[in-house]
This record gives C-alpha cells, structure tokens and sequence, in this order.
C-alpha cells in the first residue's frame, strides 16, 4: 500500500464496532462526507484511503490504532495512489462528525472511509500539584477497562533527555523529580493491556521559581501593600484570592472612571535637585507638578545588592524632604512620582551617592558653636613664676581657638591654691582681646594644692547665672596642675560632672595621672592630657583644642535634642478598613514639620508622611484591613528631630455589598439569583426574599464561595423582592437588593365536551386550563366548509352554549385561552 493511509483519532472514551464505507465510481467528486452514528463518549481512529481497483489480488492489511500488529480483511487493494489531503473534521453533534478532504492528482476510482474503535480507553482526570520547584504530583483516574499498567513520558521543550517509565494498573498517582526549575515539560500518560495502548492524554508543566518579595515590589505598582500578595504554597492563593479580586476591580474602576471623566494624565514634578548630601542623609527639592494630585511618593534604590529601599509618601504641598537613615558611600536612584489616588505620574528620576564615613578631627567651621568654658588653673608654689608664664601662653592659645561673644563661647578664669580666687567671669570680656590681656595680667598668687575646694567653688560660684552662666548651654571646664591635690577631689569632681560639666584635665611633671583620670570626664584617652614639663604645652594644645571643641558641639547637639518638644496627646480616629486618622498635640513654635512614620507592627515596610508644622492631624490611606499598625508622630526641628511618640492602631474588616445582582432561570415556582462577590472575608451569605404584595418573609444561607442559588417553591406569576445580604466577623454588611418574577402557570383546557345539542344550539364544556386565565377563545368551523365563527367567554367561563348553527352540520372546535 506505499504506506499512503492518513487517520485522525478524536477524543471521546468508549468504542464502537468497526465500519467502513466505499464509494463507487460516482462518487468520486465527492469530497465531503458525513460520518454518523458515534456514540457518544467514543474513540475512533479513522482512515481515509483513495486508489486504483486490482481485481486480482485480495484481501488486505494495515495498522491498528494501537500500532502493535496488523488488522486483516477480505476486500480490494488499492496500489499505488497518492491518499487525499487537507483532511479535517467538523463536529456537528455529539453522534455525528462531518469530515472533507482534498482530491488527489490521481486518476482514482473511489475512496474508502475507515472507523476503527480504540479498545483500550486511556486515564482521565489528568491533574497536576507543584510540590517545589523540582518535583510535581500527577494524578488520574483509572479507566474501566482490564489493563495492566501506565506509562508515562516526560519531555522537556529544550531538546533535553526524556524519561519514560510505567507502572502497576493500580497506581493512581506519581511524583514526577528531578526537574529543572523554568523548563516547560510536555508529561504524557497512556494505559495499555496485552495487545494494545490507549491514546495519550497529555499536561504540560510550566515552572514557576519561588518569588522574591523585594523584586516583586519594584514590579508592581503603589502602595505594594496592596499590589504585593504572598503565600507560602499554591494552595494558599484561596486564602487572598477575594482581596486580590477586590483590589484589581478597584484599581479598573478608578482607571475606568478616569477614561470616562477624560481626566489628563498625571504631570510629573520637574526639577529635582539633592543637596545637603552627609553620610547617612540626603534633603531633595523639586518643583510642584502642574497636574491636581493628592501628594508625591518617594523612592530611594540603592544600586548595590540586598541594599535597602526606601519609599516615603508626603502631601501635596512638600516639595522638600530630608530623607535619612541612608547607607553611606551608597549610590540611590531617587525617584519622584506624583500621585492622583492610586495613579502615579511618569517619575522624575536622578542619581546621587551619599558621602563616606568621615572620622571627625576638627570643629566644623560655621557651626553655631556655644559654651561655657572655665580654666581652673593651678597657682601653687610649685608651679614657680617662670613656668607660670608658660601657662599664660597655653591660656591663649587656647583662648584664640574659639569664638568670644555673648552668643558664642564665653571664658571664665579661676586660680587656686589653698584658696580659689575668679580672676573674671563669664559675662565680664565680650571680646578676644579682652581675654588675651586679661590672661597675660593676672598674677600669681602661690600657695598649696587644693584642688577638691577649687572644683567645689568652680561649682557653685562660677557656673551660676549672675556671673554669665547660659541655661542649655554646654558647660566644660578645663584643669591645668603641676601636682597632687593636698585635699579630697572625687567627691568634688563628682558632682561638677553631674552638673553637666564636661571636665577636661591637663597635668604637667610631678601630677599624678590615677588623680587626673579620677577628676575628667570620661574617656580618658580624650579627657586627661599629661606633659614631661611646662615647655611640652605646645605639643598638646592643638589636640585638646580639637578634643574641647568636639565634645562641645556633641554636648550641644545633646542638649538640643534635649529641648526638642515630642508631640502628645496621639489620638486615633475614623478608622476604616484601609485607613484612619492620627492626630496629635503641637510640639511647640520651633517645630520645621512632622514626621508620621508607619509599618505594619509585625514585620513590613516603614512609609513615612511628612506633613508642615501647621497640621496637627494626618489619614493614613491604602492600609491592609485587620492589620494593626505601628504609628510614630516625630517633631522635626532646624537641626535634628524630637523624641517620637508612638501607638498602634488596627484597621477594620473589610465590609461591604455585593454588586450586579442578577435574575436568570425564572420558572413558575422558582428562580436563580446571582452575583458579584462582596470585598473582605465574607463568612456566608443570606438571602432574604418577600412576595411585594405581602407574606412571609423567607431566608437562605450559602456559603461564601458561592455566587448563586436557586430560590424555589415560589408562588406562580408573583414579583419579590429579593436582598443579598453578606455576613462577616463584625456582622453582616450592607445588601443589595432587587426584585424578581416568577413565570404565570399556562396551559391548555382539557376535556372538550358537547351536549344538549338541539336543530341550532349545543352547548360546549371543558375543564379549565391551569393559571390565571382571562378569557377563552371558542372558535368552530363546518367540517364540510363554511364560515368560522368565533366566540370569547370570560376565564372563570367552563361551558358555553353555542347558537344559530345549521341543522344535520359536523363542527370543528378550538378552543384556546388568554391570560395575563
């Protein structure tokens, strides 16, 4: 036969004996044919064949449909013909299956069409469940036929190695492993018996990797709170899938109704500016968008691996922000996007990298530098007058390294010996100079070591406010000595540090450091400074000058801090499901703005809201229901931020009403209600139905899945009204309601009766038809031709007697109704 048979096999499941039809030589043009009488749930193989008749050679075989051995029969063989082509089937119904087919260049004789029966039905219910990335569970369902196994082929689409393998006839599930995750599998399984193979029934794998949560949110849109979904495994999608639902129908009906309202798109700000740019902070400017928005959302990425992002949203009035908290010598992408709801702008993007640590070793210059500053110098006779000029040259050096003023630094000078003595004040010199020649006049009074009585009266006699002594402002006291103290200095300088003075302690020759580490402020290393003589001053005095210069300005950034005002008085309110607003008490006059940072208080990202100091209230917007959230409100000031005053609140559940209310399938005593789900975890749902015209008052419940049910033993031809009503946690939610019809009863009378008939009367009779009938219908006519005639009788009418007819005449009746 050359091997020129061309078969399809078409998906049904049981068999049907073997039929062949032929053509004859006058159906050669025919290229279509009609192959009937399947039955349903059938599989065929069939075969189209066209050739030439040799009537001396008989008998004939060819392949079956399982391919394992050759089937016989007595008829022509048809030798070298090319077969028909193009061939294709066109399912008509369930029992009949239209196929056509191209003729071949041949000179032919006929066609033969083959339906042959698949024995052997194959598995169904074919079902797959990802485990992990590298194995997948199929299942089936066995088919009813006495086979003695499966076998299973697993063929990757990148041309890598196929496994193939069977198993035992009563399996009816396997782990199909070692899989290779994102490479699609095209997984085959058939069922065979002793002789033959059913067709196989197909799946395919596509693989899915776990999915990063981070770059998840760079994908999808704001606020990823609710754009961002994650389960731990497939079978959690149940769990979210009617959030999801609600979040995509709210996202299409803002974008819908902002296509209707023919909004323009939204502007994006222009001119982004990053100055202020320290180690760990970055302040932005930009100019407003021109567009109406609800305010702008921020986006800092670093452009370094693991590095974290972060995304803060402000109002619509901030067009400057100090961003913090950022990773040093990191490179950011700042993005800026304007915002309408939910609708971002195109974002006006720049890159800047924040600065490198920097190891401080030097006052910052046009700092806003102020302090207290007390010399307590000793004076004893052991000091001697040469050397004591040497420490009046230390003094101005040490004088020159600041800036004197009422509102800068203010120096005191105090000379001790058995006794202290105030060379001057605080408030007595306003200027350097002043101090120079005050420091190279005073004299030297000598005497013994008292340094315990000295830091006693540097306590209570000098850090006061009648001599010049500043509140909130950082206080040191710098001590210079030769020797021993001759009386008891802890305790002295014990209470002086806890007066918050920041002690520096300078000993030359014969002091005693165990004494001087006792007496400075801690740490030692930058606290107590010691010289071989009085001519070794000039190798320290830059590094003290450095050292008193930075622990006044961390001592007044302390103190700042200090002073800043936290917000009171939180207070939570208008809480929905996916916002509410925080409120809070003013901080007082110097506050810049407010800070309102909020995340969820298990886990989450931080945002962050930034709102001018003239608001004392914020509503936090697209927030996750039944979440509770950590909320801080922080006082931002000129230089630094107030202490934050933290709670938590917890978002409602979300509750809502169903939508589209449908009524479909209406009979005479029933009908089906359907429709859209209602937002939030929905428990069940309660459907309420009354006739309008009174009655009782009915209710079904279905479970929440549910989007459907049928109300039934309804009264005929009667309106309802009919409510959905869904059921949460917290209570029921709001219904949607509409009304219904049931179907009038309708039908036919029964029973046609005559009687009384008389020369020109009969009377007619029926029982009567179901329903509410208004009126029937009695039309007559001669049998043996004549005018019809037609008579109407009221509905509640079941006889009627009919008049004026001729003598010895057969009539002929219908009778029909009419109602509502």
């Amino acid at each position: 036969m050359n091997g020129y048979t061309t078969y399809l096999s078409m998906g049904y499941s049981r068999y049907l004996p073997r039929s062949t039809s032929e053509f004859s030589r006058n159906g050669l043009k025919k290229n279509l044919y009609n192959v009937k009488t399947f039955s349903s749930q059938s599989v065929f193989s069939v075969y189209l064949e066209s050739g030439h008749l040799d009537i001396n050679k008989l008998g004939c075989c060819w392949p079956s449909a399982a391919k394992a051995q050759s089937l016989c029969c007595n008829m022509p063989i048809y030798l070298q013909v090319n077969p028909p082509s193009d061939l294709n089937f066109t399912i008509i119904d369930e029992r009949n299956v239209q196929m056509s087919w191209k003729r071949p260049p041949d000179a032919i004789v006929g066609y033969r069409i083959t339906v042959v029966p698949t024995n052997v039905n194959p598995p169904s219910d074919l079902n797959f469940t990802i485990i992990d990335e590298r194995n997948v569970q199929m299942s089936w369902k066995r088919p009813p036929d006495a086979i003695v196994g499966y076998r299973i082929t697993v063929v990757p689409t990148n041309d890598g190695p196929t496994k193939e393998f069977t198993l035992s006839p009563s399996t009816t599930q396997t782990v199909i492993s070692d899989l290779i995750p994102d490479i699609e599998y095209v997984v085959s399984i058939s069922s065979y018996d002793e002789r033959e193979e059913s067709l196989p029934v197909f799946g395919q794998l596509t693989r899915i990797k776990a999915a990063d949560a981070k770059e998840l949110k760079l994908i999808a849109s704001q606020p990823s709170l609710k754009h961002v979904f994650n389960v731990a495994n497939f079978d959690g999608i149940v769990d979210i899938q009617n959030e999801i639902i609600l979040q995509v129908c709210s996202g299409v009906d803002e974008q819908l109704g902002e296509l209707v309202s023919g909004e323009e798109v939204v502007e994006p700000p222009s001119n982004l500016v990053a100055t202020q740019i320290s180690s760990k902070s970055v302040r932005i400017t930009w100019d407003p968008s021109t567009s109406q928005i609800t305010g702008y959302r921020l986006q800092f990425i670093p452009m370094i691996a693991g590095g974290k992002q972060h995304m803060l949203s402000v109002g619509p009035q901030t067009t400057a922000l100090n961003v913090k908290d950022l990773s040093p010598d990191t490179e950011y992408q700042i993005n800026v996007y304007a915002m309408k709801g939910l609708t971002p702008s195109e974002p006006i993007t720049i890159m800047e990298k924040t600065q490198q640590v920097k190891v401080q070793v030097e006052c910052s210059r046009g700092v806003d530098v102020k302090a207290d500053v007390v010399f307590l110098v000793d004076g004893s006779y052991s000091i001697g007058i040469a050397n004591f000029v040497k420490v009046r040259a230390f003094l101005e050096v040490l004088v020159k390294s600041f800036e004197i003023s009422p509102r800068k630094v203010q120096i005191s000078l105090v000379q001790y010996s058995r006794d202290p003595y105030m060379e001057f004040s605080l408030n007595r010199y306003n200027r350097v100079e002043d101090i120079i020649q005050a420091i190279n006049t005073f004299p030297y009074r000598g005497g013994s070591t008292n340094t315990g009585k000295a830091m006693t009266y540097v306590r209570e006699k000098v850090f006061v406010t009648s001599k010049g002594s500043r509140p909130n402002v950082p206080r040191v006291m710098i001590l210079i000595t030769d020797g021993k103290s001759s009386d008891a200095f802890k305790e002295p300088a014990v209470k002086l540090r806890d007066a918050d003075v920041e002690i520096f302690a300078v000993g030359v020759k014969d002091a005693v450091r165990t004494e001087l580490e006792a007496i400075a402020s801690p740490p030692a290393e930058t606290h107590v400074y010691t010289v071989e003589d009085f001519d070794a001053f000039q190798r320290i005095s830059f590094e003290l000058t450095q050292s008193v210069c930075l622990r006044i300005e961390q001592e007044l950034a302390a103190i700042r801090k200090k002073s800043y005002v936290s917000v009171k008085n939180m207070v939570f309110s208008d809480v929905t499901s996916d916002s509410f607003k925080v409120s809070w008490s003013p901080a007082g006059s110097e506050v810049l703005s407010y800070l309102i940072k909020y995340k969820v208080a298990v886990g989450g990202d931080e945002f962050i809201v930034s709102v001018p100091a003239s608001s004392t209230s914020s509503v936090l917007t697209n927030l996750l229901p039944e979440t509770t959230y950590a909320v801080s409100v922080i006082s931002e000031y000129e230089d630094g931020d107030g202490p934050p005053l933290d709670g938590e609140e917890t978002t409602l559940e979300i509750k809502g009403a169903p939508r589209n209310l449908r009524i479909t399938d209406e009979t005479t005593d029933s009908f089906v209600v359907g429709w859209t789900p209602a937002p939030g975890n929905v428990l069940r749902y309660r459907l309420v139905y009354q006739p309008l015209t009174g009655g009782e008052r009915r209710q079904v419940t279905v479970s929440a899945n549910e989007r459907s049910t049928t109300l039934q033993n309804l009264i005929q031809d009667t309106r309802y009204e009919v409510s959905v009503i869904p059921e949460y946690q917290s209570g029921p939610g709001n219904s949607l309601s509409g009304y219904a019809k049931t179907d009038e009863v309708r039908g036919h009378p029964r029973n046609l009766r005559v009687s009384d008939a008389t020369t020109s009367t009969m009377r007619l009779s029926w029982s009567a038809a179901p329903g509410k009938v208004q009126q029937y219908f009695i039309t007559y006519t001669p049998v043996a031709g004549g005018e019809t005639k037609e008579v109407t009788v009221k509905g509640d009418t079941n006889s009627k007697v009919l008049k004026g007819l001729d003598q010895a005449t057969r009539l002929s009746f219908v009778t029909q109704t009419h109602t509502l």
